[in-house]
């Protein structure tokens, strides 16, 4: 981490009680993430995200099951990457827990965001090769 994470002991805290993991399929890259997303974390997932989708990857499956918080940071960046896939005409798909489903949908962005059940279904629907077979 760099910047003010690195002297704020709160952003540091709030960092480590988040994971995140990126997985590449061919044009595909799913990143999951477990533990609290929120403003002193997001920052975090921003990096290993980073420029996805972009070039030769044109899909972008966020995996957020093992999410137990996402505060409005983690929500606005979830829109913020929908807008982005979307001027990118990419794919971008969540796959979030049920206490995140219920505030995607509360919130209005179920309707920009396709949601599934699991990655492999995400996968399969947007037509992604699953090479873990």
């Amino acid at each position: 981490m760099t910047g003010k994470q690195d002297r704020d002991p709160a952003a540091r805290a709030g960092a480590a009680l988040l994971s995140a993991d990126v997985t590449r399929r061919d044009s595909c890259c799913v990143v999951t993430v477990a533990g609290e997303v929120d403003m002193a974390s997001v920052e975090e997932v921003r990096r290993v995200v980073g420029d996805e989708p972009a070039g030769r990857t044109h899909a972008l499956i966020i995996d957020m099951r093992a999410v137990c918080f996402c505060g409005s940071a983690g929500v606005n960046y979830l829109a913020e990457l929908a807008e982005r896939a979307h001027a990118r005409q990419a794919h971008l798909a969540v796959v979030p827990s049920p206490p995140l489903n219920r505030v995607l949908k509360i919130v209005g962005l179920d309707l920009a965001l396709p949601t599934y059940a699991t990655d492999a279904m995400a996968v399969a629907d947007l037509g992604i090769p699953d090479q873990r077979r």
